[in-house]
């Protein structure tokens, strides 16, 4: 950022000169210096004082409501408009202007699209005045529309991942390192390994999914105001251990979380009973959980 210039002593003498004068009159004597700038130096100067806002002017605000700061001004000639417009917004005193009404044609359309195309796609083609977060919030909050989520997995005992090169590796590993995940999930009475992959560019997610070889479907997730985000997901446990397998070496963030991954999978593959799990996979299950969180 770069550092605000410092005053000279001539500029200093000029508003000594003329802080009596209105701040746009004093700007055009210090053409190279802003109306809030000249504001904060009289301030440190001590040439003007901070004029608290009366109770007889709050109410003259609040009876005038829905009113310009330039009407406001003729009611109170004392102020600014640029500090009417700073106290409206503080005491919470400006009008939000509604979005432009839907259509019944506009709704039909979005009833008919949402499900299977992404939000970037329905401004594109059908909505291009209206923005990605009121395309999701008519759809979501006020039509209840969702996406379907899909996930198919390969069948158990056999992998689909590929066998991947040195390159594609360390291309995989570094993604994980960044935007992936390796977890361990309680689900009902069992425990599963999952690797994702997130990220908002559905043509990483779409890259990632070729390479790897394991055709399970991606899917969006939407975050509010946030980009949509498309998730990468892997579940099968064949064809997670080949996977982070190939990826162990070339991980460095994750390297621990893949370790106790596959300790995981080569303990659940040799239970001695299927519905009992050691005391070890409960310990690994606490251990990624505690790698994989968040904040201090």
């Amino acid at each position: 950022m770069a550092k605000a210039k410092e005053w000279s002593s001539e500029e200093i003498e000029i508003l000594k000169r003329h802080y009596k004068q209105p701040r746009k009159d004093i700007q055009k004597l210090l053409p190279d210096r802003s109306v809030l700038a000249i504001r904060h130096k009289l301030l440190n100067l001590n040439l003007m004082k901070r004029q608290m806002w009366s109770n007889k002017e709050v109410e003259i605000l609040t009876a005038n409501f829905g009113k310009s700061a330039k009407d406001l001004q003729k009611l109170l000639p004392t102020r600014s408009i640029y500090g009417i417009q700073h106290i409206l917004k503080k005491l919470r005193l400006v009008k939000r202007e509604r979005g432009r009404p839907w259509t019944d044609n506009e709704i039909e359309i979005l009833r008919e699209n949402y499900p299977k195309m992404t939000l970037q796609e329905l401004k594109e083609r059908f909505f291009p005045d209206r923005s990605a977060g009121a395309i999701l919030a008519k759809a979501s909050r006020e039509l209840g529309l969702r996406k379907p989520v899909t996930f198919w997995c390969a069948d158990r005992g056999r992998s689909e991942v590929r066998d991947l090169s040195i390159s594609e590796r360390y291309y995989l590993a570094g993604i994980m390192d960044g935007e992936g995940t390796i977890s361990i999930r309680p689900v009902r009475r069992s425990f599963y390994s999952i690797v994702s992959i997130a990220n908002s560019s559905f043509e990483l997610i779409k890259r990632c999914r070729e390479m790897i070889g394991a055709k399970v479907n991606f899917t969006e997730k939407r975050r509010g105001k946030w980009k949509t985000v498309w998730v990468y997901q892997i579940s099968s446990r064949p064809d997670v251990k080949k996977l982070l397998t190939q990826l162990r070496d070339a991980l460095i963030s994750k390297r621990a979380q893949c370790e106790l991954a596959l300790r995981f999978l080569e303990l659940m593959d040799n239970r001695p009973n299927i519905n009992e799990y050691p005391e070890e996979v409960y310990r690994i299950y606490e251990e990624v959980k505690y790698l994989n969180k968040r904040g201090p």
